[in-house]
């Protein structure tokens, strides 16, 4: 009986692989698209919520930062959610060195909302 289902089993996943093999080709593929031209590009800032976050907020800033978007068109805007570690620090040793980024702390929670929620929330008003 357990050869039969593992051999059903084998035989419905061996379908399945194929069957998304074949399927592989159906979406055209999309071709990488030109920068936008300083001009054309829209304004764009980056909404970063962050809380404890001392052993990444730097690595996630330096990623953001090295999109090929226009530097005059983007900006990092990090909202501190009340960390107790050294993530404000690090943001705004970072924003020294690069105008783009920006540090807000959140005011307390109101009652009834989430902490990443209301960190977006901040950053958007």
């Amino acid at each position: 009986m357990e050869l039969l289902l593992s051999s059903a089993w084998l035989a419905i996943i061996a379908w399945l692989i194929g069957r998304a093999i074949k399927q592989r080709g159906l979406l055209p593929r999309l071709l990488r698209a030109s920068p936008l031209s300083a001009e054309d590009a829209p304004f764009v800032t980056v909404i970063v919520p962050a809380r404890d976050e001392e052993t990444n907020i730097g690595r996630c800033l330096r990623s953001l930062l090295a999109q090929d978007y226009p530097r005059d068109r983007f900006s990092i805007l990090v909202v501190d959610d009340h960390s107790a570690d050294a993530t404000a620090t690090t943001v705004r040793e970072l924003a020294v060195r690069d105008p783009q980024i920006s540090l807000i702390q959140t005011p307390s929670l109101p009652p009834r909302w989430t902490g990443k929620s209301h960190a977006c929330w901040i950053g958007v008003g």
